[in-house]
């Protein structure tokens, strides 16, 4: 049996859409006045382009408006469809393509900061993706857990949409929250998911001084965050929470409830933590690479990405046939100037694969075989933060609390944990949670200095 992983036009097969567009060359047309259909809107602009059925129009203050051509007057529609003709016959602007390749290395974090500008009429959520990421020059994916989301409708409801002054943060929590739907910067890649499991994650803050308390005690910053901050997830046991004293926070949510926690005053990520950028010379998948699978076996595609990033990468065939991926896997994946890591995790995460460094080789395997077979190793939890009593015991809740919670014992699993006198912790579970379990210390060791 064959799974083929296509685009976002076959619902039933979809797994990736992930989109970088070239820019509509601008055109030098005169400003003119614009009405609608109804003649109550007015406006006097430059037609700058065409998206899809919608025509981009340039106010002499210099803000952009997108309006569906079908809602202008029939005179301004023939005007518009003159200029596509046109366009569409034309020589392609080669300087307005160089200034889109240069706008590309933008961080998607500022891009993020940027006002939205976007209107949708009546559009697929998978077109309004692909216009967002086309206007703002971004790498977007959707990614989908086909256990759990085998027919994303979603991603074909219908959306109308017009931003004011909203920043594209905004706009796309704006469009995606109503359908429960998940966004976030994966390493510069805008990724979208249904399934909150694939880009929830555990993160480490630094609290210091919280003005948003009336009193600085954790217990209120704690019942502050609960109260404010995704109620809900709380009380479901989807978001996790635990104090490791005396200046941090561990938290377990979703993209949206971390990104509102970001925003309340003097709590932040530390910097010894913050996310790496640009190319290290440590960690050959930090290297920038282009690819473009469509339909592309997953072996061909690992050897593709092992051949851009030049670096060795294994994929262990014989843990693939025990596991549930038996049947050959299809990747259709596009994306432009991004981390090895980044393509690779996209590739890897909804097939419950994953991969670490081996020396040097980098290996791939899988998560279901990895839990049959679990090992034991030995974690330094020296120069960790307790909770002044019992810190190998705080540390071992913390680590059965927030990682693969099922997979311990007292979550129906195998995995134990035992102290070795004075500072170490003796852990058994699968391969990829002991990777885990050394970023999470790892990060608290840190985050202590």
């Amino acid at each position: 049996m064959t799974r083929h992983i296509s685009i976002l036009a076959l619902p039933l097969s979809l797994w990736f859409v992930c989109c970088v567009f070239n820019e509509v060359a601008l055109s030098q047309e005169q400003s003119k006045e614009w009405k609608d259909s109804t003649g109550r809107f007015q406006i006097e602009a430059t037609l700058e382009g065409v998206e899809g059925e919608v025509a981009v129009l340039s106010r002499a203050d210099g803000k952009t408006i997108r309006v569906p051509i079908s809602r202008l007057r029939q005179s301004d529609q023939e005007y518009v469809m003159s200029f596509r003709k046109k366009q569409q016959n034309s020589v392609p602007d080669v300087k307005s393509k160089k200034k889109r390749a240069k706008d590309t290395n933008v961080p998607l974090d500022q891009v993020l900061a940027r006002p939205a500008n976007v209107s949708f009429a009546n559009e697929p959520l998978s077109t309004c993706i692909e216009k967002i990421s086309e206007q703002h020059s971004i790498n977007s994916a959707f990614l989908i857990n086909p256990k759990r989301d085998r027919n994303p409708t979603w991603a074909h409801t219908e959306i109308t949409y017009q931003s004011t002054n909203e920043t594209l943060e905004e706009a796309l929590s704006s469009i995606l929250s109503p359908l429960s739907l998940e966004w976030s910067n994966f390493h510069g890649v805008l990724v979208i998911a249904a399934d909150k499991d694939l880009v929830s994650s555990t993160r480490v803050y630094l609290v210091k001084q919280a003005r948003f308390v009336k009193d600085f005690d954790f217990r209120n910053i704690v019942k502050f965050i609960f109260e404010n901050v995704a109620k809900t997830s709380w009380e479901k046991g989807d978001g996790r929470l635990a104090p490791v004293y005396p200046d941090f926070l561990v938290i377990y949510q979703t993209p949206s409830a971390h990104r509102e926690i970001e925003k309340l005053q003097d709590v932040a990520l530390p910097p010894a933590i913050a996310r790496k950028t640009g190319f290290d010379a440590r960690n050959p998948l930090s290297k920038e690479i282009s690819v473009s699978f469509a339909d592309t076996p997953l072996n061909e595609a690992i050897e593709e990405i092992a051949e851009k990033s030049n670096v060795r990468i294994s994929l262990d065939t014989k843990q693939l046939a025990a596991s549930s991926l038996a049947e050959q896997q299809y990747i259709t994946l596009s994306l432009q100037n991004v981390r090895a890591e980044s393509v690779l995790t996209l590739v890897l995460l909804p097939l419950d694969l994953y991969y670490f460094k081996d020396k040097s080789v980098i290996q791939v395997r899988s998560k279901s075989y990895a839990y049959q077979h679990p090992i034991t190793v030995a974690h330094d939890i020296s120069g960790i933060h307790g909770d002044g009593y019992n810190p190998a015991d705080h540390v071992q809740r913390l680590l059965e609390d927030f990682i693969e919670t099922d997979t311990w014992s007292h979550g129906g699993g195998n995995g134990t944990i035992s102290l070795i006198p004075p500072s170490q912790l003796s852990i058994t579970n699968a391969e990829h949670v002991q990777i885990a379990i050394k970023q999470l210390l790892q990060e608290l060791r840190n985050s202590a200095r």
